[in-house]
């Protein structure tokens, strides 16, 4: 979180429409382990649609001014990336802000995303595994 400066990060499990919180913080622990929310209501839906990692740093001013997630959350800020496990879509990864940035994210912090992605990708894999 301190790498993107953004308050929140959360790694979800998605199946159908349904977007399910596995690990989250929050400044004030009021993200949930558990949470779920309709995915089509979360920037995840986009993510998912490319297929990597995706970035708002201002959503007030962006093509997702009026989605459900900045309308109900007013998140201005959002990187994420899809999680893979075992070689299928898990879910993402993400971090997000109430605040935006001053300007957007860069090539290196989508790769560091995906990296992340990967890795933890790569540990719940293991963790099944074992």
């Amino acid at each position: 979180m301190n790498y993107f400066q953004l308050e929140l990060a959360i790694i979800s499990e998605i199946e159908e429409d349904k977007y399910t919180v596995r690990h989250g913080i929050s400044p004030d622990n009021s993200l949930l382990v558990g949470t779920i929310f309709p995915v089509s209501e979360t920037y995840c839906v986009h993510t998912l649609a490319t297929n990597q990692a995706l970035s708002f740093h201002h959503a007030g001013s962006s093509q997702i001014a009026q989605h459900p997630c900045y309308l109900n959350f007013g998140l201005e800020s959002y990187i994420g990336a899809p999680l893979l496990v075992a070689g299928k879509r898990y879910g993402t990864i993400n971090f997000s802000a109430s605040a935006s940035r001053l300007k957007p994210f860069n090539e290196e912090e989508h790769d560091f995303v995906e990296l992340l992605s990967h890795w933890v990708g790569n540990e719940i894999t293991r963790q099944e595994q074992l």
